[in-house]
């Protein structure tokens, strides 16, 4: 009987993400297809593409949801939190033909980002939420500075806001999600080398520094979408 339980569990849980990956994707293709877009710094992307060298965006977790959508035909590689609800964000990453690596700096976070670092060393674009996956929100772990100065690649501030757009102020990511028809405006900072050798108060000063530069970027996503309103 306790088999049979288990198995039971099992399939409502395969049988949930199967129907929780697809309802996102067809939500998030809705989105993102009927809404304008902006891209507001990525000039700055052109030296690096010129160099041949790849990157990794740093985005706040409130915008992984359309952040990941967005990264779609660009080579990239998503760090996803090993939560269930991970799960979820990770197989629909995935159908949108983008890489994940399971894993985070608060969990597993070894492993991902030795993961992490081969993907980036064999030139795919990273994406990492450094607040993630259980914040406080806005509070910039050090993982994502240790993996641009082991990949000797630059991290940028990567935000995206809407004329108009869902806020789940309940989360504690305080998540937002662009309504459809709306325009997105996705803002990249200037991209940032860490230094090569930190000590651990040079890793917090770093931490510090680029936690602003991601709050510079999101005020500066901001005042765009107030100018188009």
């Amino acid at each position: 009987m306790g088999l049979d339980k288990k198995n039971t569990r099992g399939w409502k849980t395969y049988l949930m993400i199967w129907f929780a990956v697809r309802f996102y994707l067809l939500f998030i293709y809705g989105v993102g297809l009927t809404c304008r877009k902006r891209f507001i710094g990525f000039a700055a992307l052109d030296t690096c593409k010129k160099d041949n060298k790849t990157w990794i965006f740093s985005a706040w977790h409130q915008n992984v949801a359309i952040a990941a959508w967005l990264l779609r035909g660009q080579n990239g590689t998503v760090l996803v939190s090993a939560s269930k609800d991970g799960e979820i964000i990770a197989k629909s990453v995935e159908a949108m033909d983008i890489g994940t690596v399971r894993g985070s700096t608060a969990k597993q976070g070894g492993r991902a980002l030795v993961e992490m670092m081969h993907a980036i060393r064999a030139g795919r674009v990273g994406l990492v939420t450094p607040d993630g996956p259980r914040g406080p929100c806005h509070h910039l772990q050090p993982g994502v500075i240790m993996l641009a100065q082991k990949t000797k690649v630059p991290i940028i501030p990567y935000h995206v806001e809407a004329t108009r757009q869902w806020l789940w102020t309940k989360s504690w990511d305080q998540h937002h999600i662009p309504k459809p028809f709306s325009t997105i405006v996705v803002c990249a900072g200037e991209p940032y080398f860490v230094p090569k050798s930190l000590s651990k108060d040079g890793l917090e000063k770093v931490r510090k520094e680029f936690e602003q530069r991601m709050m510079n970027n999101v005020a500066a996503a901001k005042r765009y979408v107030e100018e188009l309103k």
